[in-house]
């Protein structure tokens, strides 16, 4: 069977499996960091653009998933599969996100699972828009804008990496290997 996506499956809003193959192929590095970041803000930013419908905990669901896709790119995984310790890998790994380094097992145990199973925070975490910091380690509140915000930045940062990387380093291995998987996965989805 050939594992590849079918070339009109559409990876972002105007990238197609084809289109980024012939990237690919050309060792297009802007082209391919382009869509990198395009992917990621048209699926986890754009959609807390609009004030109408922000809303602190969506904005919080759609960040962590983003952590975990993010460091999936990072570390070329097929899936994130170990969750807990992705956040402590990105957490650590993003400087952003400093001040959650010492509480990234709590923050992936109350913030994350709990809003991703419990539709609420758990351990007395709250969610905010309108704190004056990322994190108040005080009072365990996390800010959703600035934790959007920093994901932002930090896509950025990681597209710049790719551009300013050569071809053969590790962190375009691991994003070739993670879009192998990501392309695998989309011929799957297709035909199922």
């Amino acid at each position: 069977m050939d594992k590849r996506a079918p070339s009109d499956v559409f990876l972002s809003s105007t990238v197609t499996a084809a289109d980024y193959r012939a990237f690919k192929r050309a060792k297009d590095k802007e082209g391919i960091a382009d869509f990198v970041y395009q992917r990621f803000q048209e699926r986890y930013l754009k959609p807390f653009e609009s004030k109408e419908h922000k809303h602190g905990f969506a904005m919080m669901a759609c960040g962590c998933l983003m952590v975990e896709a993010l460091q999936s790119f990072w570390t070329g995984s097929a899936k994130s599969g170990l969750s807990g310790p992705a956040f402590s890998n990105f957490f650590d790994r993003v400087e952003r996100f400093a001040c959650l380094r010492e509480h990234s097992r709590h923050f992936y145990k109350h913030v994350r699972c709990g809003i991703m199973h419990q539709g609420e925070t758990t351990g007395g975490w709250r969610i905010r828009r309108d704190a004056s910091q990322l994190f108040d380690s005080e009072h365990l509140v996390v800010d959703a804008t600035l934790f959007l915000s920093a994901l932002e930045k930090s896509l950025r940062d990681y597209c710049d990496l790719l551009r300013a990387s050569d071809w053969d380093s590790e962190v375009w291995s691991r994003l070739l290997m993670k879009m192998r998987f990501v392309c695998e996965g989309t011929l799957v989805a297709k035909e199922g």
